[in-house]
Order: structure tokens, then sequence, then C-alpha cells
């Protein structure tokens, strides 16, 4: 379970780094020396082909023999679980660039921030290329520092390198992103912002790839996930007129007047007449307002025929009690959390202590589920991967993905955790 009060294990889907950096532990890659430019070159530890079977990181193409392999012109793949027709491809190394901003010999407050999240994605990504090498990939990365500038990664997108690679995953800010897309549709090379929604800004055919939503997209599959969990139940939205507040508003009635069901949008001095006339109330309050928040679940508290749908910000509010949290029925949605009891994070949590030592921060879980997944399916699909794994389901440590396939050659990750906070005061995944 994920224990509310330990909040770097709670990966809020926010925006800007800056926000984010406000939770991360401040690490260093332990033995590894991240310079502008490290090169990390992985060779298979098993053959790639047996006899019978080939694993590629989790992705099992099935023939009868090496030579039936080659000469064949489709193989079944397994990936993470599903299976797939695909032609062969005798691709035997896979070649991946990141681009992040260490902002190394940088100075400033914001540069240590980008600094503090580059290095601890990258500790997932070096834990990612290790399992992938230990199933028998072999995986060429190079890493570049951006230093948030974009005379940088013009230069940086100069090298011969960037010709041959499969997969480039990064950088995170726009002006820097648009640069390597414009260079990336040259070479159909496919493109991962691996911590903002990035909108697409030029007509090119390199295919993107969101794995984080933006704010309105995220209320919005918040509120169509809602839909499905609570059924029948009647549904309210606690008014506010913030800056926050308004664009969650928006998203949330697109979505509920897409499904034709009603919501509607209450003071909260008119609630109690919603509660005492509801079999089953769910209350959406996506405020950011700490004194809004206190006097919504003292309202609700006790009430077992509401259910409060708010944000993950308000366990950093010291003015609720422990003991009004206790008493409220109480749900949060978001795009990144990780379950410290799933089986999958205990494995990583023992092989990060064991290579870095401590505790491993949230980014570093984010790294290593994205170059997992996006690698396994260069070596499933080729580059073309899309379309395969648009409008399917891959469960992930922090999150699911499910990418749709968007009109302008994007595909989003159309998924959001909802989370229940239960008897023990632990957040729990419904999914």
């Amino acid at each position: 379970m994920i224990s509310v009060l330990n909040h770097l294990r709670l990966l809020n889907g926010n925006k800007t780094l800056v926000f984010f950096s406000f939770f991360l532990l401040i690490v260093s890659c332990g033995s590894l020396n991240v310079s502008k430019r490290n090169t990390v070159v992985l060779q298979p530890v098993e053959p790639a082909y047996s006899d019978e079977t080939s694993k590629s990181g989790g992705v099992v193409i099935t023939t009868d023999n090496k030579k039936q392999h080659k000469n064949a012109k489709a193989s079944i793949v397994t990936f993470m679980g599903q299976q797939f027709e695909v032609p062969v491809s005798d691709v035997n190394e896979y070649r991946v660039a990141v681009i992040l901003p260490f902002c190394f010999n940088k100075e400033g407050k914001i540069n240590e921030q980008l600094k503090s999240v580059s290095m601890e994605y990258f500790e997932g990504v070096e834990l990612a290329l290790e399992e992938l090498s230990k199933r028998g990939m072999n995986v060429h990365t190079e890493i570049f520092d951006s230093q948030n500038d974009t005379a940088v990664v013009s230069g940086i997108l100069k090298q011969s390198y960037f010709k041959t690679v499969h997969l480039v995953i990064g950088p995170v800010y726009d002006s820097e992103f648009a640069l390597v897309e414009r260079f990336c549709s040259v070479y159909g090379i496919p493109l991962v912002n691996p911590l903002r929604f990035y909108s697409k800004r030029n007509r090119t055919s390199s295919p993107i790839y969101n794995p984080v939503s933006d704010d309105s997209n995220r209320h919005y599959l918040a509120a169509l996930q809602l839909m499905k969990l609570f059924g029948t139940s009647k549904f309210v939205m606690l008014n506010d007129n913030t800056a926050a507040g308004l664009p969650a508003r928006r998203a949330f009635l697109r979505a509920f007047n897409e499904k034709k069901k009603s919501l509607q949008i209450v003071d909260l001095n008119m609630l109690n007449q919603h509660i005492a006339s509801s079999a089953e109330l769910i209350v959406i309050a996506p405020t950011k307002s700490d004194i809004t928040v206190h006097n919504l679940l003292n309202l609700t508290a006790g009430k077992k025929n509401v259910n409060v749908v708010g944000e993950m910000e308000w366990f950093d509010f010291p003015i609720i009690p422990f003991a009004t949290w206790a008493k409220c029925n109480l749900f949060f949605y978001n795009n990144n959390t990780v379950s410290q009891d799933d089986s999958e994070v205990v494995i990583f949590n023992e092989n990060y202590n064991a290579k870095f030592g401590g505790v491993s921060g949230k980014f570093s879980y984010i790294g290593y589920d994205q170059t997992i997944f996006f690698v396994q399916a260069l070596a499933a699909f080729g580059t073309g991967f899309g379309a395969y794994i648009q409008g399917k389901s891959f469960p992930l440590m922090h999150t699911s993905f499910q990418f749709e396939h968007m009109n302008n050659d994007t595909y989003e990750n159309r998924f959001v955790n909802i989370l229940r906070l239960n008897e023990n005061f632990d957040l729990e995944k419904i999914r």
C-alpha cells in the first residue's frame, strides 16, 4: 500500500518540473560518472535466440528454429502478456538517445532542481537498461545534457549518432522538444516526452508519445473512470471559480455531457441538501484551497452515503486533523502513484538500494517504467510500435499505459490512477 504520509511515493503528474522538484530526494548516481554525454553499452548475457524461443526483455518471439526464423516473413510476438503477429526483424542492437536537463556546470536554484529531477530519472533508466541486458537485449544508449538550452540541443542533433538511433526520450521543455521533433521526423524516429505533455507544434510525421497527461486531460479521464466506477450514483461538483478550478470544471462537464450524464455544480453551503436527498452521492472537489477542503471534509465526515473525490495536494494541508480524514470516504486521481506492496516495486526497491543505497525517488520509478516499456516495444514491433500498442492496456509500476492515436500523429496515454484512502490510511489503486 501507499502511505499518504510518505510523499516521495506519490507521483503527481503536474505540468511543471519546478513543482515536481519540491518533493525530491537529492540523490547521486553512485558509481556512475555522468558528464554532458555518457555512453552505456549493454551486451546480452544470454543468446538472443534459442532453438525454440527468443527473449528480448519480456518480448518472446515464437519460432521453430533459427533457420526458420531467418526465412519467415512474420513472427508471433508476446509483448507484456499480449500476442501480436509482426514482420520478422533482423535488428540485434537497439540504439537509444536520452536528452535531459542535467544542467551540469550551471548554477542557480532552478538548474539545481532540474539536475535533481534528471539524475533521479536517469537512475531509473540505468536500472532498466541493466534489466534489459539480463533479459538478452543489446541496447546502446547515449545520454545527453540539454542544459535547458535550445542552442545546446541544436548542437547535440548535429552529432552523427543521432542519425542511427531507433528511439529518443526527451528533452522536456517545448522549445527544445520542437527541435528534436523536426529532426526525428526526417529520420522516422519515435520520440517520447518523459515528464510533460507536449502539444504538437509542427506538421511533421514524427510519432510523439505523451506518457503523462496534461491537467485538462487528467480531469477529463478521471471523470470517465469515475462514471464507470460509481455507475448510477448522483454526481455533484463543488463550485470553484479559481484559476485551478475552472479548467477542471470544464473538463469534467465535457466528459459528463459526452456520456449524457448529469453533473451539478453546487456551492458548499448547498451541499447538505444533496447529502440528505441522495442514496449515494459523489462529491467531486478538485480544489486546492485548504480552507475549502477543511470545511468540506468536516461537512461530509461520518456520512456513509457520501464519497468525496479530491486532489493529491490535500495531504499537504496541515489544517486538516487526522480524525477528520478517518471519518470520510475519500478518493483521489493522478497520473503516477506507486504501491509499495506491489511485487515489482519491492524488487525495484531492492535493486535500487543495492546499487545506489537508500530509498528511490519518484522519478526513478518513472524512468525505469518508461525505458522498459518503450525499448521492449521497439524490440517487439520496430519503430512503428505505436500501431500495435494503441488501444491496449499495459500495467506498470507507477501507472498503466493506454495510448490512443490522435489526429496529429501523437499518442496520448489515456489512463489515470483512481485511488481510495482505506481504513489503514493507505492509498490503494482501483483499476
